[in-house]
């Protein structure tokens, strides 16, 4: 039934409520947070040397106040969860929670797609309260539409994660569902901007796998998860040291996110060659994984992003990724229009 949920919907729809207070916030363990801060902050913070010996620990079960990493299908949330757990060595749990890890106290992150149709019916049974910190991981439609059709085709058809998708499944899929799947993705967003009282940190995949700054995101994120550290300090003393953190983002994300760039990769591996009107139409349909979109729904795309942009222009973190975004869709257009023009 549920996969029959996810061929059918494809997505989620979140209810927008009035946007609440979210300064009110517990400032008891402020000290604990500075002498933390300055740890993990601490050397040479400048120096993205690293020997490149760090070793990825197998996480385990710790007593820690859990954060929320909450994002929409297609966005990221398994290699994110992956990292965490490398980052800090303890595990992640689910908004299904089949361990019991989020019940016990023992997971880090609890990953959820809420408010969308791909959550666990033990996710509302549960007492969420205690969660007072969430990651919100947002990406670019441009790639979250295409990597998010590939898991429910995969899901459908058993497929490994390295299987191809056909092109024409895609374009199928992308014709019939690109508007509801677009709204859903700003529903999602704006649901946890709104509703969520608790502290955000927004997280850009872009900048979670972006090889020249992906180990500060990774910093950071430390930084972020110990703000809510038990007063054993749990999180903090098992965060990978900062001189390490170039290591383990080429370990866990350099070395396993694809190229997910149909213009990057296409305009890249031609550099300097001259191609028929056929060979780049070619090479445009046969790109691989970001799968094309119309010029109507690119533009579409580009007045959704403007108008998250325009609703949050206090929160410069989203307001500015959002404007990356508009770009990146902008730029994306006017390379396919050429290459199809040719």
């Amino acid at each position: 039934q549920q996969q029959q949920q996810q061929q059918q919907q494809g997505g989620g729809f979140a209810q927008q409520n009035n946007q609440n207070n979210n300064n009110n916030q517990n400032n008891n363990n402020n000290n604990a947070m500075m002498t933390m801060m300055q740890a993990i902050q601490g050397g040479n913070n400048n120096n993205k040397e690293s020997s490149m010996a760090c070793t990825i620990r197998e996480p385990r079960p710790m007593k820690v106040n859990p954060t929320f990493a909450a994002a929409f299908p297609g966005s990221g949330s398994k290699l994110l969860w992956k990292t965490t757990e490398a980052l800090t060595g303890i595990v992640t749990s689910d908004d299904n929670d089949s361990l019991g890890r989020l019940q016990a106290g023992t997971a880090i992150t609890v990953k959820t797609h809420f408010p969308s149709p791909h959550v666990s019916p033990k996710f509302f049974m549960m007492d969420t309260k205690r969660i007072q910190t969430a990651i919100l991981l947002i990406r670019n439609p441009l790639d979250m539409l295409p990597s998010y059709f590939k898991f429910l085709y995969r899901h459908e058809f058993g497929n490994g994660v390295d299987a191809d998708v056909p092109i024409d499944k895609w374009v199928a899929w992308r014709n019939e569902h690109f508007l509801e799947q677009l709204e859903k993705w700003v529903d999602h967003t704006k649901w946890w901007m709104d509703n969520y009282s608790g502290r955000i940190m927004i997280l850009p995949f872009e900048d979670l796998v972006d090889p020249e700054s992906g180990w500060i995101v990774l910093k950071n994120l430390g930084i972020f998860l110990s703000q809510v550290d038990t007063p054993e300090g749990t999180v903090q003393q098992n965060l990978v040291p900062v001189s390490e953190l170039p290591c383990l983002w080429e370990t866990m994300i350099g070395q396993t996110v694809p190229r997910d760039s149909i213009l990057g990769e296409v305009m890249e591996k031609n550099k300097g060659r001259t191609m028929s009107k056929n060979q780049r139409k070619g090479a445009l349909r046969n790109a691989n994984p970001r799968y094309p979109f119309t010029m109507d729904q690119l533009d579409e795309m580009t007045n959704v992003l403007k108008n998250v942009k325009k609703t949050y222009n206090q929160v410069p973190q989203l307001h500015d990724a959002m404007g990356q975004y508009i770009k990146e869709v902008q730029i994306g257009r006017k390379k396919i229009e050429k290459l199809l023009a040719q």
